[in-house]
């Protein structure tokens, strides 16, 4: 805030990281208010609520058990302060899945990790396996793939590997040139999601 006021905030964490009781979340949001100067707290913007559905990055798809009680306490709490709502994890949902967060209150959902690997999933489709082996070894070395995956999760595996993490490498290495491909899947993708709001 110091450097840049005009900024906006989100706070809060996701399911995976570390799970927050409505009360928890009550807690931490009104710590923030009274330890944050008025301005500061204002530029909060969203605050990150949980549902009970995790990310499983590694088999592209959310787990645990949607509770609806849950978002609608966690809601409720993020209103009285004032601020936006979002969850994460909406990656992969079917359309009654967006529909029922929604039409229950929820102010947005991030949906950035199916689009990622997406993305990632065309270049590998459009990579020899020399690139694959090459860009496997960058994001092996990144080390970003590792709060991504169990112990049990076979790393030699180079696709899945890539899949979970290849985002983050993407401008360390030269990926083959498939800018309009990625823009078509991502447009036709949105437009879907889209369609349930409508």
């Amino acid at each position: 805030y110091n450097v840049n006021p005009n900024l906006k905030f989100e706070v809060g964490t996701e399911e995976a990281l570390r799970k927050f009781s409505t009360e928890e979340l009550k807690h931490f949001l009104g710590e923030l208010q009274y330890k944050l100067p008025k301005e500061i707290f204002n530029s909060i913007m969203y605050v990150v609520i949980q549902s009970g559905v995790s990310l499983d990055v590694v088999n592209s798809k959310n787990t645990g058990n949607f509770n609806v009680q849950k978002l609608l306490d966690d809601i409720s709490v993020v209103n009285s302060f004032g601020k936006l709502t979002k969850e994460h994890n909406g990656d992969f949902l079917n359309e009654e899945q967006h529909k029922i967060r929604f039409s229950n209150g929820l102010s947005t959902i991030n949906i950035g990790p199916e689009f990622s690997l997406m993305e990632t999933e065309l270049y590998l489709q459009n990579m020899s396996e020399k690139d694959i082996d090459n860009f496997y070894e960058i994001c092996y070395n990144s080390r970003k793939w590792v709060k991504w995956v169990s112990p049990s999760f076979d790393i030699s595996d180079k696709r899945a590997l890539i899949k979970i993490c290849g985002h983050y490498n993407y401008a360390a290495y030269k990926l083959p040139d498939i800018s309009e491909l990625i823009i078509t899947k991502i447009q036709n993708r949105l437009t879907e999601l889209l369609s349930y709001v409508e």
